[in-house]
């Protein structure tokens, strides 16, 4: 009777056992996936931050200190500025499609970049300081006060399971001031 007893015990550690093996492997494969997963975004988002800073927002007001308008309008998903090294106008927008948020930047309405497969949590990533690094609403009538902006981001990747409900986030955060602004705004006040 021992012997049986001996045998039943044996069959259920030998269970736990591959089950805890079968379980470390999904385990291992899950964070994997995750790993990988946050180095892509991590590599996207220093893409990102280099186009939009660089590209886009470094020569706002840069080589222009005249009293043409620089800002052209601007919201929480979208600025229009007037580029005067290029010679033409610049956007850069937030746009939805089928619920998915990605970035673009058009040069006189044609595309230069897209974002697109990289998505975003939410549409709404700008904010605009002035020169006390307060926040202006972007209005018209505030235009002229726009020194600086902060560009908040959450890029956004599926998780584990093609259908998980907790997607992978990723945050980035960069501000930028626009130094020419601060130029125009100290030679005209001479």
């Amino acid at each position: 009777m021992s012997f049986i007893i001996d045998q039943i015990g044996a069959t259920i550690a030998g269970a736990v056992v591959l089950l805890v093996i079968i379980k470390s492997v999904f385990t291992f494969n899950q964070m994997n996936h995750s790993v990988r997963t946050l180095l892509a975004l991590n590599t996207s988002a220093n893409h990102i931050t280099e186009v939009v800073d660089m590209m886009f927002l470094e020569p706002i007001g840069q080589y222009s200190i005249s009293e043409d308008e620089i800002i052209l309008s601007a919201s929480r998903s979208e600025i229009v500025v007037n580029n005067k090294e290029t010679g033409g106008i610049m956007t850069i927008k937030m746009n939805n499609e089928e619920g998915n948020n990605f970035l673009t930047i058009t040069h006189n309405g044609l595309e230069e970049y897209n974002t697109s497969p990289v998505f975003f949590e939410s549409a709404e990533v700008f904010t605009f300081l002035d020169k006390h690094n307060r926040e202006v609403e972007p209005i018209a009538a505030n235009l002229a006060e726009i020194y600086g902006i902060k560009v908040e981001m959450v890029l956004i990747a599926p998780g584990w399971k093609k259908d998980d409900p907790q997607p992978i986030r990723y945050p980035l955060t960069f501000w930028r001031s626009f130094k020419g602004l601060y130029l125009k705004d100290n030679i005209y006040a001479a």
